[in-house]
This record gives C-alpha cells, structure tokens and sequence, in this order.
C-alpha cells in the first residue's frame, strides 16, 4: 500500500528503525498530495453512506408499518372467518 501510492516517503517508513523515525516519516507522508486526495476519497465516500443511512431508516420503518398492517388485516380476517365457521 504504502510503497506503491506514496513512493520513497512510503518506502522508508516502510523501513524505519524507530518509532520518532516512524513518526517523522509518517507526518511528512501526511503532507504530499497523495495522502490529502486519499483522505478527501475517504471522506467522500463516508458522506455519501451517511447521507444513504437515512434513507435506510425511513425505508425501514415503512416496512414495519406495512407488516404491521399486514398481520392486522389477517388477524381481522381469521377473525371473520372464524365467527362464520362457528355460524
């Protein structure tokens, strides 16, 4: 991952030896252009799913309001047919 999209910057923390050469390395790479595109992707796509867990809740509680009127109907209907049997 790091060594083919961030070039030598990813390729020594790759290598590094310690964790200040670690952390050096690694708040460069944070600077180059690579870096920031991947991270406005990220967030992007984040965005987007939060913006479509809406539309998930109100689709899911239409659902249930439609299997409750569901059962409803049917429990009405047994119901009915159940005093016409005893009839």
């Amino acid at each position: 991952m790091l060594k083919e999209d961030y070039g030598e910057l990813g390729n020594q923390l790759v290598h590094a030896k310690t964790k200040e050469e670690f952390v050096a390395i690694g708040m460069q790479l944070v600077q180059t252009p690579t870096f920031k595109k991947r991270q406005e992707d990220v967030l992007s796509k984040e965005w987007e799913r939060r913006q479509n867990e809406g539309g998930t809740k109100h689709r899911r509680k239409k659902h249930l309001m439609l299997l409750f009127w569901l059962i409803g109907a049917v429990l009405i209907v047994s119901f009915i047919c159940l005093n016409l049997m005893q009839m």
